[in-house]
This record gives C-alpha cells, sequence and structure tokens, in this order.
C-alpha cells in the first residue's frame, strides 16, 4: 500500500504542470502542529511559492464482504491547500485540483492496480484559516489474492473418542481439550495422529495448517 502512495507521488512530482507547487508525502510529513502545516505551502519549490499538496496514506474498505482475498478499495486523499496572497506558482488550487484528477484517473500504478475518480471526488476543506483548500479523493480497486485458508477441519465422535479429520492434503491437525487456541505456538496443543481418546463433555477444538495456506478456521466440538 506504500507503493499506492508512492506511485502517485512521484507522478504527480514529475508532472511540468505542477513543477511551481510544494508536493509532499503525509507519512514522511508527521505534522505536529499547524506550524509544520504551513510549511507545506510556504516552502519554495523552483523559486515559488503559496501552492502544496499533501498526498495522504491509502485507506482501506472493504466492499463486498463475501469476496475470497478480500477484496480492497484504496481510497487516496489529496490535500490541496493555498494561500492566495502569497501564491506566486501560476496556479490556482482550483485549477491544481482538476490536474490532480486529469493526471491520475486511470494512472495504472507499480501495485496492479488502476486509480479512477469516482462519485464526490472533490470536497472543500476548511481547516486552515486563510487558506483555500480541496480534498481530491481516488479509489484503486485491489484484489486481495494471496493464500487462502486450508479446510477447516472436521471433528467426529464414537464411543469415547474423537476423530479430526481435513480435506487440506497433508494439512497438519492442531487439537486441544482445554478451550484454548489450537495451534503451534499453543504448548497445550498437540497435532493430530489418531483417533484421541475424550471424556464426555469435554471440548475439542482443532485448526489445520499446511504450506502454501493460511491457517483455517477452528472449529469445536463437545464430546457426549
Amino acid at each position: 500500500m506504500i507503493g499506492l502512495q508512492t506511485d502517485a507521488y512521484y507522478k504527480l512530482l514529475a508532472e511540468t504542470a505542477l513543477q511551481n507547487w510544494n508536493i509532499v508525502l503525509l507519512r514522511d510529513e508527521l505534522f505536529a502542529s499547524e506550524i509544520a502545516v504551513s510549511a507545506v505551502w510556504q516552502t519554495p519549490r523552483n523559486g515559488k511559492a503559496g501552492g502544496g499538496i499533501i498526498v495522504g496514506m491509502p485507506l482501506l474498505t472493504v466492499e463486498d464482504p463475501d469476496a475470497p482475498g478480500p477484496e480492497l478499495t484504496a481510497n487516496l486523499i489529496f490535500t490541496v491547500l493555498e494561500q492566495p496572497d502569497m501564491n506566486t506558482t501560476g496556479l490556482f488550487s482550483e485549477d491544481v485540483v482538476f490536474l490532480i484528477l486529469q493526471i491520475l484517473h486511470e494512472f495504472a500504478t507499480a501495485q496492479n492496480c488502476t486509480l479512477y475518480a469516482k462519485g464526490s471526488v472533490v470536497t472543500p476543506n476548511r481547516d486552515f484559516e486563510g487558506i483555500r483548500g480541496y480534498n481530491v479523493r481516488l479509489e484503486a480497486r485491489l484484489a486481495g489474492g494471496g493464500a487462502i485458508p486450508a479446510a477447516t477441519p472436521v471433528i467426529t465422535f464414537a464411543a469415547d473418542t474423537a476423530t479430526i479429520t481435513c480435506a487440506t492434503g497433508g494439512a497438519a491437525i492442531y487439537y486441544t481439550t482445554d478451550g484454548s487456541f489450537p495451534s503451534s505456538a499453543n504448548a497445550a496443543a498437540q497435532v493430530y495422529a489418531a483417533p484421541v481418546a475424550v471424556a464426555s463433555g469435554a471440548t475439542v477444538r482443532a485448526a489445520a495448517y499446511a504450506n502454501n495456506f493460511n491457517g483455517s478456521n477452528v472449529t469445536q466440538a463437545i464430546a457426549p
């Protein structure tokens, strides 16, 4: 996600149309005070001052909770700030807002995703007295991808024993009978190898782990 922010930052920095506007990354400029924020538009670039752009950290949302991965939407916020009485950049803040949209809409980044403008993309920013400001929002759809979970184990009982199976071939199944979390990080958990003797009323919990898979969901059952 840092790559998404930095790609957008360097893309704007490279554009001749914005050569007189100071552009900063929010994570590099941890603004502790209003004085620090004012440096954004007061710091000259190419001998010009009065305008600055803050490239914010991506904000992530999940649009479809049922999609695998999950599918994430990254919202990238650009804050455009202008001090009109000292602006010598040759551009007004409104000009810069439209330039950002023109430059970054459908810009394909190194994160294998594309920025695009959608919905309400420009809102006024009135956080600073005497400063003309706007927030510009672009989105990027990201597929979570990566490893999927191993299959959730199935616990069955016969007589005084518990049998645990997993549909993911080669998975190691960890189980507990004390209610704790079943994993290799828990000293109370054991690796399942054969049916286990359990007392009536005992809670058996199990989870599976396999190479190239995330750990499975935890399943549990109470011995009859």
